[in-house]
């Protein structure tokens, strides 16, 4: 049976246009009471918690998250290592920046009063520390599971090894979070579902159980805003699935960043969630225009895609680039085997065996600059945009992609 559409006419489309614009309203009204109680001369104190935090010219640099909204400071003091801890903190000075300037991150000068205890979280990343040797795993596996906050040098070594969008806890994540809790319950029930509840849909249930847990996993770690965006859209995926609504449809990804911005506007200058945008995109279009390809050889192809497609990308906002990352295609597909595995040995405490093939991270490579010029950029953009509509021009954007790369490389 064919999947249906998302909308049936332009009168509905009108109609959910009002909606998200009236979400986006009320979400930027929120915003702007939090903003306006946040610089209420009496309400200067305020807990937050340490995202990121690193030296530069002998001072302490830290973003700090602070409910929706992300801010830097920078401090004197000789600190300890805050990352991943909630601080109380006075906020200093008198010049309050703008609403918009607020939004995308602003810098705020501050005085650290205390350290707040240990929470859950925090006391989940040393667990997970304390089974390894190695300072990259300890820092890579608490990133993994846990979101937590990644040094400049291992961030820059894996955005050079190309394998900073497996560590970033996404949607990805979460749906591999929700297909294993999902299969292991079917597993374990449906001899049971069979005899006692055939009357019920079995996948529809494990599929809200799964729900159930990723949620309980993203009040765990935190629910940091990369999270919370990639939760919401498998909610509306799910929704949209049993609805028997097309998933695979340009149109639906549009309505979901819509959404995503009504409800969480200072998504709209993360670069992290414009990458995730993008590789959606690249996904879609590759089942697009491929629709026929299914199994392994699929996945292979849709890996090596993603990568080339995504190199002139990410290479527009990161310049670092490394020969190892040449193996990124097919360290993303074991990835798939990788992460459950690496999460069951952490939960029996033999997450040590990874240290031998992290420590290859921290390993000395040569690391490069490859930068995207701005007209190759849009023109690489614009064609894949227009090949939706034109499946000839889908050669174009392969012919593009190969060619950058093979540019590029060979200027190393």
């Amino acid at each position: 049976m064919e999947r249906l559409p998302l909308f049936r006419s332009w009168r509905e489309r009108l109609a959910a246009l009002v909606v998200v614009v009236l979400v986006a309203a009320g979400s930027l009204g929120w915003h702007y009471l939090q903003y306006r109680w946040l610089f209420d001369t009496s309400k200067r104190k305020i807990e937050v918690l340490v995202a990121n935090q690193y030296l530069k010219d002998r001072r302490h640099i830290l973003k700090l998250q602070w409910s929706p909204f992300a801010f830097a400071t920078l401090s004197w003091e000789d600190l300890k290592d805050l990352r991943d801890r909630r601080i109380e903190v006075l906020l200093l000075g008198s010049k309050v920046p703008s609403f918009g300037e607020f939004l995308q991150g602003a810098f705020l000068p501050t005085a650290i009063i205390k350290v707040l205890p240990r929470d859950l979280r925090y006391h989940l990343k040393e667990a997970i520390a304390a089974q390894h040797h190695d300072p990259v795993a300890k820092e890579l596996f608490g990133a993994l599971f846990l979101a937590t906050a990644l040094s400049p040098q291992v961030r820059q070594r894996l955005s050079a090894l190309g394998l900073a969008h497996l560590v970033a806890i996404s949607g990805f994540h979460l749906g591999l979070i929700v297909a294993l809790v999902s299969l292991l319950l079917l597993w374990l029930f449906k001899p049971l579902w069979q005899r006692f509840f055939p009357w019920i849909n079995l996948r529809a249930f494990l599929f809200g159980v799964a729900l159930l847990v990723a949620l309980a996993y993203l009040l765990l770690v935190g629910a940091l805003p990369s999270l919370v965006r990639a939760f919401v859209l498998l909610l509306i995926g799910g929704w949209l699935y049993w609805r028997h609504i097309k998933l695979v449809s340009f149109e639906l990804l549009l309505w979901a960043i819509l959404i995503t911005l009504a409800l969480m506007p200072t998504m709209l200058f993360r670069i992290g969630f414009w990458l995730s945008v993008a590789g959606v995109f690249f996904i879609y279009l590759f089942l697009h225009h491929f629709p026929k390809l299914s199994g392994w050889p699929q996945l292979i192809a849709l890996n090596f895609w993603l990568y080339l497609s995504m190199f002139p990308i990410v290479h527009w906002f990161f310049p670092h680039f490394s020969w190892w990352q040449l193996l990124s295609p097919l360290l993303s597909i074991a990835f798939i085997l990788f992460y459950p595995l690496a999460m069951l040995l952490h939960l029996f405490g033999l997450g040590g065996l990874f240290d031998p093939i992290v420590a290859l991270i921290g390993r000395e490579f040569p690391i490069y600059s490859i930068t995207t010029p701005d007209w190759f950029f849009f023109l690489f953009l614009g064609t894949a945009v227009a090949s939706i509509y034109e499946h000839r021009l889908i050669f174009l954007v392969l012919l593009l992609e190969v060619a950058f790369l093979i540019h590029n490389v060979a200027q190393l």
